[in-house]
C-alpha cells in the first residue's frame, strides 16, 4: 500500500461529514425518529468512511504506477 498523505485523510473525513449530515437528514425525514436516524447514520457513515478512505489510497497508488 502506498504512503498516505494527511490531506487525503482530511479530504475523506470532511466529505464524509457532509455526506453523513445528508444521510441523517434523509433518514430523519423518512423514519421521523431521532434515535433510529442517528443509529443509521453512525453505522453507515463509519463503514462508508473506511471504504472511501481505502478506495482513495488504492486510487492514489494506481495513479502513481501509471506515472
Amino acid at each position: 500500500m502506498p504512503p498516505v498523505k494527511p490531506e487525503l485523510l482530511l479530504k475523506v473525513i470532511v466529505w464524509r461529514a457532509v455526506s453523513m449530515l445528508c444521510s441523517f437528514a434523509s433518514s430523519l425525514a423518512f423514519t421521523g425518529e431521532l434515535g433510529v436516524s442517528v443509529g443509521i447514520t453512525v453505522v453507515t457513515g463509519t463503514a462508508l468512511t473506511l471504504i472511501h478512505w481505502l478506495f482513495e489510497v488504492m486510487w492514489e497508488g494506481r495513479s502513481k504506477k501509471k506515472d
